[in-house]
């Protein structure tokens, strides 16, 4: 498989031309330790998952050990060295442990170096930030994901859920299995994470979908993200 990246506006650099962009990689997956303990099973079935695991952590012990002990390491894969930074304002200045400013800088081996030329690159779309609505409560009802009651308060939680209510293409829309949306263009609490707002008072019965369209962050593009449930309306 290739390493997929997509091109984006370069907003951190004021010096560079109008039109500049970067490339971030869109990875497929994150290999944790767990995972790596699976592939290496998968390709020697004699291997007992517990003793990979054993290996694995013995390996991170002796490699946090010649760490400590002011060793640098030095492998195919990786190199790690200790650093300190920050500068002394004195010849004689000494500091605390605490104050100490070390960290750990890693480096690919030359293993992993030969790798990056035989890696191949696919450029996608990018990825677009879009409201993310999770769950939706019913306060009269005292329900979750399931019920709309006309002219309660529900809460909706989420992410990226802010819109403006002066726009008439974002707001809370509620769409029937038959018949026109209905949007919800005023909401008590208007915050990313929380939209808390009134069902219609003429809220007919029926089955209906939530939808909350919006413009996210600095884009211009109107998107849209929909609740992961079906909800039923009912009379109060």
């Amino acid at each position: 498989m290739a390493i997929r990246y997509a091109l984006y506006p370069d907003t951190f650099r004021k010096d560079k031309p109008d039109g500049a962009f970067v490339a971030r990689v869109h990875h497929s997956n994150t290999c944790d330790q767990k995972m790596l303990v699976e592939l290496i099973v998968s390709r020697n079935r004699t291997l007992p998952p517990a003793l990979v695991e054993s290996v694995l952590e013995e390996y991170a012990t002796v490699v946090e050990y010649a760490l400590s002990e002011g060793m640098r390491i030095s492998t195919p894969l990786v190199k790690i060295q200790a650093s300190i930074q920050g500068k002394f304002a004195e010849y004689d200045e000494r500091r605390y442990p605490e104050q100490q400013p070390i960290v750990l800088k890693a480096l690919p081996g030359k293993r992993l170096k030969k790798l990056t030329g035989k890696l191949k690159a696919e450029r996608v779309d990018p990825k677009h930030p879009c409201p993310a609505p999770t769950h939706l409560e019913d306060i009269f009802s005292d329900t979750k994901d399931q019920r709309i009651t006309a002219r309660g308060v529900l809460r909706l939680r989420g992410r990226r859920l802010k819109f403006d209510p002066e726009d008439p293409r974002q707001g809370i829309f509620l769409i029937p299995e038959e018949g026109e949306n209905i949007r919800i263009a005023t909401a008590i609490t208007n915050i990313p994470s929380q939209l808390l707002f009134q069902a219609p008072n003429n809220l007919p019965s029926g089955t209906y979908q939530l939808q909350v369209r919006a413009i996210v962050g600095n884009s211009t593009v109107l998107r849209q993200g929909m609740l992961p449930y079906s909800l039923t309306a009912t009379q109060s």
